[in-house]
């Protein structure tokens, strides 16, 4: 499908006034709006975009391998290193009753989240990271300095991929790019 949406974009943007197409394929047509398509992902060149600093140290050490008194004290050296830092932390999960959600904290406030109950944890994951940026994206305050910690290093890795195709992720580098532009730092 998103060759076929590639190639109308091709033949029909340059040619048609209204900017929409009709695609076919076996389950029927689908009205389409080409700017919708194409006004998410041409907002910036992915090579313009300068990723924030990534710390994924804690990855080495597995947790059946090391006693978690080992890692807490390895994460507390890490967060040493950003005291002046407002402390933001990510989450989502699911379980097998049907429940889906994610949240985020900001310098302790937390925000969370239902999700369908379908949803990946992959994508839970990414949205309390993207919902996290949005709100320091309009973020008032003094401080200008924030670090996320999340534990999905999935998530993250992804977040890295600057020609990433997933959705949540290009708009996480949607709002790093513009952040780029302000006062604020984001590791």
């Amino acid at each position: 499908v998103r060759t076929l949406i590639k190639k109308q974009i091709q033949n029909i943007s340059n040619h048609s006034e209204n900017h929409s197409c009709i695609l076919q394929n076996s389950l029927g047509n689908y009205h389409v709006n080409l700017l919708d398509l194409t006004s998410e992902y041409n907002k910036f060149p992915p090579w313009e975009l300068i990723l924030p600093e990534f710390n994924l140290s804690l990855s080495q050490y597995k947790k059946n391998e090391y006693p978690s008194g080992f890692i807490k004290e390895k994460y507390t050296e890490i967060i040493a290193e950003y005291h002046e830092f407002i402390l933001c932390f990510t989450d989502g999960s699911k379980n097998e009753f049907e429940y889906a959600g994610y949240a985020f904290s900001i310098d302790g406030k937390i925000t969370n989240f239902t999700a369908h109950k379908y949803s990946s944890i992959f994508n839970l994951e990414v949205s309390a990271i993207l919902h996290c940026l949005q709100k320091i994206s309009t973020s008032k305050s003094p401080n200008k300095k924030f670090l996320i910690q999340s534990d999905s290093l999935s998530a993250l890795l992804s977040i890295q991929n600057k020609f990433s195709e997933h959705q949540l992720v290009h708009k996480i580098h949607q709002i790093i790019y513009k952040l780029q532009t302000t006062d604020k730092i984001i590791k």
